[in-house]
This record gives structure tokens, C-alpha cells and sequence, in this order.
């Protein structure tokens, strides 16, 4: 696990964070999602589960070079990924009526 950055260079982005549980799973709780203008970044440290939602746009990453080249190889190969964990979540639905 390692610190990553992410900074927007052409087009807004949403990236959305959670810490870990005690499983290491997302812990939904935690949820938060940050709207970030092209050249104001977000770093997040080491074991935050994160995703970004981008209309393609642009961004810069920062991570370890190893981390970049596992993950390029995972999306571009469908090789597994050693360093990073992808997966899905299950959707929460919050009551609204309360």
C-alpha cells in the first residue's frame, strides 16, 4: 500500500473515499466523495479504498511506479493486480422517511 495523489487536468472529477474496516473492507460509513477542478488534487494516504468518477477527463496520478505499472497491467492486460484491490461494493440505500 502506498500514498496516492490524483490531480485533474482537463475536466472536473468526483473521487470518492473510504477508510477500511476492521476486515479491511470498505467501511461505507466512512463514505465521502470530494468534487475536484482541474488542478486542485487530493492525496490520500496508504489503505483508503477510493474511485474516481470522471467524464473523460484527464488526470494526473501519483503512486509508485510499481503500483502504476500493476495497474496499467490489470486494465489493460486482464492480468491480475497484485498491488491495488478492485471491487465492487454493494450499493447502500439510505432511508430518506426517517
Amino acid at each position: 500500500m502506498t500514498q496516492q495523489a490524483v490531480v485533474p487536468l482537463t475536466k472536473e472529477i468526483v473521487q470518492v473515499l473510504c477508510l477500511s474496516d476492521v476486515n479491511q473492507r470498505p467501511d461505507l460509513s466512512t463514505l465521502r466523495a470530494y468534487r475536484l477542478s482541474p488542478g486542485v488534487g487530493i492525496c490520500m494516504r496508504a489503505g483508503v479504498w477510493h474511485a474516481t468518477r470522471a467524464d473523460d477527463a484527464t488526470c494526473l496520478m501519483l503512486t509508485r511506479r510499481s503500483t502504476t505499472e500493476d495497474l496499467i497491467d490489470h486494465l489493460v492486460n486482464d492480468r491480475p493486480a497484485k498491488e491495488s484491490t478492485i471491487s465492487e461494493i454493494t450499493p447502500v440505500h439510505l432511508d430518506t422517511d426517517g
